[in-house]
Parts: structure tokens; sequence; C-alpha cells
């Protein structure tokens, strides 16, 4: 069992490993005791310093400039403010971490792959079935032949080579 201060309460809490306060606690006072995080930030001119940083690396991209220097620090400024206010990011949004290029890659490949599952299914719903006796063989084919002269005749109006 800990002793520990409730941070809202400012009440002693024994904890245990099962106790609902101990996990919660822990981190809070984790957090609270790493070196200098525990003075207090002024939001507003740490968001001052946030747009001026932007600022510097938006005109440093337009000359050619390096902005390798200047994007960590911009990253640790919005860390720092979030952290500082509730998890909310200068944007009034929620922080969330950039992703890096390898999750950025997984994302986007989940993004395409449920693209064309959707363009599968659309286009399962929507294909003639099979075993409809309406639609042979032959007029099958025949639609198929129509589909490809109309196509042909809207390239050949559009100016593309017939």
């Amino acid at each position: 069992a800990h002793l520990f201060v409730h941070l809202q309460t400012a009440k002693p809490v024994r904890t245990t490993p099962f106790s609902p306060y101990s996990e919660k606690n822990t981190q809070l006072i984790l957090q609270t005791n790493r070196g200098s995080s525990t003075t207090m930030v002024d939001l507003p001119s740490l968001k001052d310093e946030i747009t001026d940083l932007g600022a510097k690396i938006k005109s440093a991209k337009e000359s050619g400039g390096d902005v390798s220097a200047l994007i960590p620090e911009l990253l640790a400024k919005k860390k720092l403010y979030a952290d500082n206010n509730d998890g909310i990011g200068v944007d009034g949004k929620p922080y969330q971490q950039p992703m890096t290029k390898a999750e950025k890659k997984a994302k986007a490949k989940a993004e395409k792959a449920a693209q064309a599952a959707a363009a599968a299914a659309a286009t399962a719903t929507s294909a003639p079935s099979q075993e409809d006796p309406q639609e042979s063989k032959g007029a099958q084919k025949k639609a198929a032949k129509k589909a490809a002269a109309k196509a042909k005749r809207e390239a050949y109006k559009e100016g593309g080579v017939p």
C-alpha cells in the first residue's frame, strides 16, 4: 500500500494495487514530479510563441531555408501547451501526437483497402445476377458492346483518339 495525496481534495489517500485511485494518482504524481514541469506555464504567451514559430517555419519553407531545427521545438511547445491545458491543443481540439511516416502509410493503406472493399461491394450489388433468366449471355455481350461503342464515341467527341 502507498500513501498519496489526492490532487483534487488534497487529502491523504492510502492506495492498494486494486484501488481505483492508485494508477490515476501515480500518473498524476509522476507528471508533477518530473523536474521543472512543476512550474506553471503562461498559456497565452506560449500560444504566441507557437504562432511565431509557425510563422518562422512557413517563411523558412518559402525561402527554401532549413526548418529541421524549428519543427521539434514547435512540437515540444505544442505538447507543453496541451499538457498544461487539460489535453486541449492551441487550435482548441484535443491534442494528438503527430503520426510517424510508418503510421501514415499504414493508415493510408487501410483507407485504400476500405475504399476498395466498398467499391467491390457496390459493384457486386449493381452487377446483374447470373441467375437472372431475363438476361442471357448473348444479351450481356450485346450490352457490353454497346457500352464500349458509347465510350469510344464519347472519347472521340472529347478529342480523344478513337
